[in-house]
């Protein structure tokens, strides 16, 4: 991972050799979470007294127990950040996305998928919290520079719909419509006319922390090098 997303926030658990995130801190606890595929995963509270500021103790060995900042991992571990020659900020500049290496570039979309997740949820919660204070009044409040517009959450929901309305007057807002479930079941034994149904929008792609399993299946899909090649013959 960059150092723009490790710093002072992800720790690595000794005893569980997984990467956690301080999400909150004070001089009693730290609020973390797991870092996963994902995002975050589970969440719970940590006494402060089980961070240490660095990889070693004061006796010069590292640590048997607790959690230790990965930015203070020595080169070489498998969690230690890699060293870039680039500046936080060039690896997040738009302009140079084009220089960056492979594996520097996995990193940067790693980094900022993380960081998308994370923001979505703080987001989500903020809004909850401000909608709560406002009540049921709908329209608009300023606070400092921003605008805040509060409008009705009554949406369409064809559960409601079923629900409150006679069958003859739910029948009359039906209407079919393409399903890729249904044509999955239909065609399942003939992929001609499945294939008919798909548009190809180039490939996907899901960045993620590699794996064990991940790393084996690379090396046995890896195309065998010239050099490894024998070239003996028998005579």
């Amino acid at each position: 991972m960059l150092k723009a997303l490790v710093g002072s926030t992800l720790y690595l658990n000794i005893r569980t050799n997984t990467v956690v995130a301080a999400l909150d801190r004070d001089d009693r606890q730290f609020s973390i979470a797991t870092v996963t595929e994902d995002g975050f995963g589970r969440r719970r509270t940590v006494r402060a007294a089980s961070f240490h500021e660095d990889y070693l103790a004061s006796d010069g060995q590292p640590h048997t127990f607790g959690y230790v900042p990965l930015a203070s991992l020595p080169e070489g571990h498998p969690h230690a950040e890699k060293k870039t020659d680039r500046s936080d900020m060039d690896l997040i500049d738009m302009d140079n996305l084009d220089e960056l290496s492979d594996t520097q570039l996995a990193a940067l979309i790693l980094q900022q998928e993380v960081i998308k997740r994370h923001a979505t949820e703080v987001a989500e919660r903020a809004k909850a919290i401000a909608k709560y204070r406002r009540g049921d009044s709908l329209g608009l409040d300023i606070q400092g520079d921003i605008a805040l517009v509060y409008t009705s959450g009554s949406k369409f929901d064809a559960g409601t719909a079923k629900r409150n309305l006679s069958a003859e007057d739910f029948k009359r807002i039906l209407l079919p419509k393409p399903d890729a479930t249904m044509a999955r079941k239909l065609f399942e034994n003939e992929p001609e006319k499945l294939d008919a149904c798909l548009k190809d929008n180039g490939p996907s792609l899901t960045v993620r922390q590699a794996t064990d399993e991940d790393r084996a299946k690379f090396s046995a899909s890896r195309p065998t090098s010239r050099g490894d090649e024998d070239y003996s013959f028998q005579v």
